[in-house]
């Protein structure tokens, strides 16, 4: 039986949608099942591996909480006791064995977040670390399927296809990285939903206000300020500086004066440092981890490079956007979702757990594809279907892809971006046809208003 045949056939698209759906459910299902088996264990945060110790990301973030309440209690109290100094490596760490005692990092696991991130987790503190990691993961779980459900699956009229996409959301392996890690990430892609949600609805400002929580992740802002202000010029620019503005006032309430006036140090410490830990350029998945592999060093000249064509991309970004201002929103779906990889790749700062927003832009890929009979179709479904399968071999099999010089990731979002390259000339030759069969059309149609 020919493959066109088979997937003519209704009832075998069915069959084989079920096994791929079936596949996904009971692959996630163990993984989280494993999570929490880790959990029960009392693992989930710090454990020793073959003599080596292995600390999860969410100490930094339940540390951050912690920090930000002792400030919080100080500025109450009226107490002349000085702020903890949030920035302090030696501050940072004193906590951190605190917490995953008997456990102790190799290195300090330095936390060089912007200041807003502290102001954010303070809620955390509230409960012990593991019941901080539970609300986190929960919290942020339900926020990311009610935002789904309300501004992804609403595009679409084929039940199986709004059962699809959050079982293939959350069985892949970018986001159960980042509930395993309690990364910021899940905190991320929310964000991007409602900010492109409003952003291609008109609704500037307020795609201006989710533009400011992306101060939580640095390394991203670049690109969506410039998608914003192509977009949304002086509305948009407005509610960014004022969610900055109120941010920006109440971390320096809660933390005070000097601890935002020490950042820029400590950014510059936690990424370019050899002290401290947490930065990792050989697991990162952009330029920056490729040009580590490929040269064995992460010295200045690769930090040059790297820096330079991040700027160089949020600028691309920006004149992308303004010359396609006025296209159909199927062609800003796909620019957008062009702009989500080339943050991913060029960002100086990005590991496995932040490709949760390539997830989103292959849901682009796939809701804009539907609407293009070409070519490209069956290698852009393709695309989207195999990322959350392939996933999770790119990490297991991680060694592999070093020794071959190779971030798997990186190369899958570089091949993602040659995919929207021909899509998204697929959509000017579909459109440029219809513009051509419309004005063929209408003598005729004139012709027989006359008579």
């Amino acid at each position: 039986m020919s493959y066109t045949k088979l997937f003519s056939n209704p009832k075998n698209r069915t069959r084989l949608w079920l096994i791929y759906i079936s596949l996904l459910f009971f692959w996630g299902l163990q993984g989280y099942a494993y999570l929490g088996k880790t959990y029960s264990k009392g693992e989930m945060f710090a454990q020793i591996i073959e003599g080596k110790p292995y600390v999860s990301d969410f100490i930094n973030s339940y540390a951050a909480a912690r920090l930000a309440r002792q400030c919080l209690q100080i500025k109450l109290s009226g107490s002349p006791q000085e702020m903890p100094r949030i920035y302090d490596a030696a501050v940072q760490a004193r906590l951190q064995n605190e917490l995953i005692a008997p456990v102790k990092p190799e290195s300090p696991f330095y936390n060089q977040y912007a200041p807003v991130m502290y102001l954010l987790f303070l809620p955390l503190s509230l409960f012990s670390m593991p019941h901080a990691w539970l609300v986190w993961c929960f919290g942020t779980a339900s926020t990311i399927l009610f935002i789904l459900c309300k501004t992804v699956l609403p595009h679409y009229q084929n039940l199986k296809t709004k059962i699809s996409i959050p079982i293939a959301t959350f069985a892949s392996f970018p986001y159960w990285m980042s509930f395993k890690l309690g990364q910021t990430s899940l905190f991320l892609l929310p964000d991007m939903l409602l900010f492109w949600h409003w952003l291609s609805g008109g609704r500037h400002f307020i795609a201006g206000l989710c533009a400011s929580l992306v101060i939580l992740k640095l390394q991203y802002l670049p690109a969506i300020m410039a998608i914003g202000l192509a977009l949304g010029r002086f509305k948009f620019l407005a509610g960014f500086g004022s969610g900055a503005i109120f941010l920006a006032t109440a971390c320096t309430l809660l933390l005070g004066v000097q601890n935002i006036l020490d950042f820029p140090g400590a950014l510059l410490q936690g990424e370019t440092g050899h002290s401290v830990t947490g930065v990792a350029p050989e697991m990162m998945q952009n330029l920056r981890g490729s040009l580590f592999l490929l040269t064995g060093q992460d010295a200045k000249i690769e930090h040059q490079i790297a820096f330079a064509v991040w700027l160089t991309t949020a600028i691309l970004i920006y004149f992308l956007f303004k010359s396609e201002k006025n296209s159909s929103p199927d062609k800003r779906n796909l620019i957008f979702a062009t702009s989500l990889c080339l943050m991913l790749v060029s960002s100086p700062h990005c590991h496995m757990q932040d490709y949760v927003l390539l997830v989103y832009a292959l849901e682009l890929i796939y809701r804009t594809s539907q609407n293009i009979k070409t070519a490209w179709l069956v290698p852009s479904l393709a695309l989207v279907l195999a990322f959350p399968i392939l996933s999770w071999p790119f990490f297991m099999l991680m060694m592999v892809f070093h020794f071959l010089k190779l971030q798997p990731f990186f190369i899958y979002a570089l091949i993602t971006l040659g995919t929207l390259k021909g899509l998204m000339n697929s959509l000017e030759k579909a459109l440029g046809q219809k513009t051509k069969e419309n004005l063929e059309k209408s003598p005729h149609e004139n012709h027989h208003e006359d008579a």
